[in-house]
């Protein structure tokens, strides 16, 4: 249901819900791919569980994703979604999902800046991930017998991984923790 803008690829909003159905596609990764968006990505779960954070996205949550801000399942889902058969079409039930999308920039007010509910930790859910597919370079090595090249080392967890992803802390509100009013 987007409202457009003039500039291509741009709306002043986007609503989508994700309401239970059918994941019928066959031999693919079934949660949400890794991305980013053009525009800013406001979601929220009403009820369930969200498919791309199993452990750690519970209803009444949300997660606000900047223009260009990277995100997508976390480690946990992601290892053990590439490790599922993905043959048989498969059912999402009791869950519903919101996203808004803008490409005007929201505020956050000091309140919901200091508020108890956001999760500042909120990018360690990423740390961890490995690498699974060789790039061109690994690839090139391997196919010339470099023994030393290969996929599945663990991503770089530095200071400065940390220090990037620190910015994109999500505001995470559960039935756990104190709601903004």
């Amino acid at each position: 249901m987007p409202a457009l803008l003039l500039c291509a690829g741009c709306a002043v909003a986007d609503f989508v819900i994700f309401p239970p159905r059918v994941n019928a596609t066959k031999n693919t990764f079934r949660p949400p791919y890794y991305h980013r968006n053009i525009q800013n990505e406001f979601m929220g779960l009403i009820k369930g569980v969200y498919e791309a954070k199993k452990d750690g996205f519970a209803p009444g949550g949300a997660s606000l994703h900047l223009c260009m801000t990277p995100h997508g399942p976390d480690t946990k889902t992601y290892e053990a979604s590439i490790r599922e058969e993905a043959e048989a079409p498969t059912e999402i039930q009791g869950t519903l999902a919101f996203m808004f999308e803008t490409h005007m920039t929201p505020r956050t007010t000091p309140q919901a800046i200091s508020s108890a509910c956001i999760d500042r930790n909120y990018y360690q859910c990423w740390m961890g991930l490995r690498k699974h597919f060789p790039g061109p370079a690994q690839a090139a090595a391997t196919a010339n017998g470099d023994a030393t090249a290969k996929a599945g080392a663990p991503a770089a967890e530095s200071d400065g991984v940390k220090a990037a992803l620190r910015p994109y802390a999500a505001i995470h509100a559960s039935a756990a923790q104190p709601t903004l009013n």
